[in-house]
């Protein structure tokens, strides 16, 4: 009981850096034809992370939270992912799937999440991240999931909003406002960018051609030049449209964009580079093994040279994701003085999960 008590504090405090890290980020699909690929900007003070193979078939359930007198989720992985994590294992900033859904994530404060009602909660807006790539292949489908689970209201923090992008070109900025999941897609998304305002508002600014006079992170002015680029690209290839795309990040880069990554979910790839290993590198999502039979594998985010780093990914062990925590935790100002029982806890969250 007690070291469950721990675990529902902890994960209390962990819902606070992943919406508070997310406030000067940037998203955006560019599509021409049949090429498509999205871009995102991680905007933050520190660049440690793991990117992590995770994969299909293993059984999951929900962070539980004292408050909630509900049911928790519980669900089995559909599909595998590779996903960028800077606080740990299963609490992903975002990611891609085998199935091509790409689900990337931004601080919106005014996020309000659902109250209690019939269906089974998870909690955790980070967690629910990652049901969403363990477990839908559509744009259509994550939709359709807000029907069956919900985000618990007990969730701490500004909350957060989500671009996403399926191999079929379907994208749809989605929302949690005044309870509510808020969808924008197809006719109700005329230029897919995402920034930390609500879309209806960043849309306004972008059609009045002028941010308001006090722009939060400059979120408006972002919002605009990315959308002012999106509609502008003519990229006759894939290399000239993932080309593109790192300019147009760059347009919109801030002294704390730690991370930028393109994904490209026709030809399966993931394209990045970060602050401290401006080196381009890609991994071949195709290329990696989401079978539950092996182990699941990591990868430093600084690691590596230019090039394909595919066969670089390392067995994952208990120690890389405690020692992952503890650098990024204290890292943090409002986090260093988490205690280290708790850290530890974090650590072990995957260990609940049953994989065959």
């Amino acid at each position: 009981m007690k070291k469950a008590t721990s675990l529902l504090l902890l994960i209390i405090l962990l819902t606070i850096p992943f919406t508070a890290s997310a406030l000067a980020c940037s998203t955006f699909v560019l599509k021409n034809g049949d090429l498509q690929v999205f871009g995102r900007n991680y905007d933050w003070s520190l660049d440690d992370a793991l990117l992590v193979v995770n994969k299909r078939g293993c059984r999951k359930k929900s962070v539980s939270r004292p408050e909630e007198t509900a049911e928790m989720a519980t669900w089995t992985a559909r599909y595998g992912s590779i996903t960028f994590n800077q606080y740990g294992r299963e609490l992903p900033t975002g990611g891609i799937n085998e199935a091509g859904l790409v689900v990337e994530t931004m601080a919106l404060s005014a996020t309000r999440y659902p109250q209690p009602d019939h269906r089974p909660y998870i909690g955790a807006a980070l967690q629910w991240r990652q049901y969403l790539l363990d477990t839908c292949a559509t744009v259509a489908e994550i939709i359709a999931a807000d029907r069956h689970i919900r985000i618990s209201n007990q969730v701490k923090g500004p909350g957060m909003h989500v671009l996403v992008m399926d191999k079929t070109g379907d994208r749809a900025a989605i929302e949690f406002l005044n309870g509510h999941m808020t969808v924008h897609r197809g006719d109700d998304l005329p230029v897919a960018v995402l920034t930390n305002d609500t879309y209806a508002q960043s849309l306004q600014g972008l059609r009045e051609d002028s941010p308001p006079t006090f722009d939060l992170y400059s979120s408006i002015t972002r919002f605009i030049t990315a959308s002012k680029m999106v509609q502008r690209c003519r990229a006759n290839s894939t290399d000239e449209m993932v080309v593109f795309a790192f300019d147009t990040l760059a347009a919109v880069a801030s002294g704390r964009t730690q991370w930028r990554i393109v994904y490209d979910n026709q030809a399966m790839m993931v394209y990045y580079h970060t602050r401290a290993n401006l080196q381009l590198r890609h991994i071949d999502v195709s290329g990696l093994d989401f079978s539950p039979a092996t182990p699941v594998k990591i990868l430093d985010i600084n690691a590596g040279s230019a090039g394909e780093v595919t066969e670089q990914f390392i067995n994952y062990t208990y120690a890389a994701n405690r020692d992952l925590i503890g650098r990024s935790f204290g890292k943090t100002s409002f986090l260093s003085g988490i205690p280290e029982e708790r850290l530890d806890a974090i650590a072990r969250i995957p260990d609940c999960f049953v994989c065959p």
